[in-house]
């Protein structure tokens, strides 16, 4: 594997920065725990003062479905030692079969679901929250950077109300900081989208309750992390340049020559090998006539004036 000269200086440093760590020194590869010192027998999630758990920063991206969501996490897994994670859930169930036991060998949640465990939910995010801080550790010792994306379709777009759990926000702590961006898309493309892949989970199924579940979805991102779906395809280089200055991974050009082989999931979209803006699929009357009405999608233009100008091509 050939690496670039950024790519090289980064491992470089971080091997200096490893060789200089006190709480490194003392890290017990073959059993992934932390021996005890003579100084300090506290566990490593007690330790305040280490450079090492400052480095133990959980990194999330987080989106709606059919809101270019999957193109982004593809260029973001295209990045120098970066290792996305794709869609994850503790409370997720759709994918799970209800007529039979689905082989599963590897997902303790989803066999814990099919043996009824008792109290599944609460177990399930118990064991996402020890499987990402362990994550987490483990690729920090093997100087790659993991990139959490978290299904935020099971949260907000299912069922009568949204679950808004914020797993990555719940787990975050002082030693596991979370640096976290959302991406946005035009509610009007991403609905239409929404609608053609029958993947309108929710109820009422209508736009205004879709625009209501976004609304409370960005209410938790400060405006400087949420980025533009529409802005990063007029200028993929740059946007995605900030946003890996937002949760602080490298950032390579030749990420526009590799996105397309990362093979990830929910990869739904439209199969386009270039970065560019495509023709709006078609509003029908009706909803024509539910976008003009809708009092949840007026308060989202008013927060993001950007989307205040209908264009045809998204």
């Amino acid at each position: 594997m050939k690496l670039d000269v950024d790519e090289l200086r980064a491992l470089l440093e971080k091997s200096e920065e490893l060789f200089n760590d006190p709480a490194v020194q003392e890290f017990d590869s073959s059993s992934l725990k932390f021996k005890k010192s003579t100084a300090d027998t506290q566990p490593v999630e007690h330790i305040k003062t280490s450079t090492l758990t400052k480095k133990f920063e959980i990194r999330s991206i987080h989106h709606f479905a059919c809101s270019g969501g999957s193109l982004i996490s593809k260029c973001l897994d295209a990045m120098p030692r970066v290792r996305l994670l794709s869609e994850l859930h503790p409370l997720a169930r759709k994918h799970l079969q209800t007529q039979s036991h689905k082989f599963t060998p590897s997902d303790l949640i989803s066999c814990a679901y099919y043996a009824e465990v008792s109290d599944l939910d609460e177990l399930a995010v118990k064991i996402m929250d020890s499987s990402i801080k362990l994550s987490v550790q483990h690729a920090f010792y093997n100087s790659e950077i993991l990139v959490f994306r978290e299904h935020s379709h099971t949260d907000y777009c299912c069922g009568d109300k949204p679950l808004d759990l914020r797993l990555f926000k719940r787990i975050a702590n002082e030693n596991y900081p979370n640096l976290a961006i959302a991406t946005v898309r035009n509610p009007i493309d991403s609905f239409l989208s929404l609608q053609k892949n029958n993947w309108v989970h929710f109820s009422p199924s209508t736009f205004d309750e879709y625009c209501k579940r976004l609304n409370l979805f960005l209410s938790y991102y400060e405006d400087e992390d949420i980025f533009y779906y529409e802005k990063f395809l007029d200028n993929p280089k740059q946007v995605m340049q900030e946003m890996c200055c937002k949760l602080d991974v490298p950032f390579s050009e030749s990420f526009l020559e590799t996105y397309s082989t990362r093979k990830i999931t929910g990869d739904s979209g439209r199969g386009a090998q270039n970065i560019t803006r495509l023709k709006r699929r078609e509003v029908t009357p009706e909803l024509n006539i539910d976008i003009n009405n809708s009092l949840e999608y007026k308060k989202f233009v008013q927060r993001f004036e950007y989307y205040k100008r209908k264009s045809e091509i998204l």
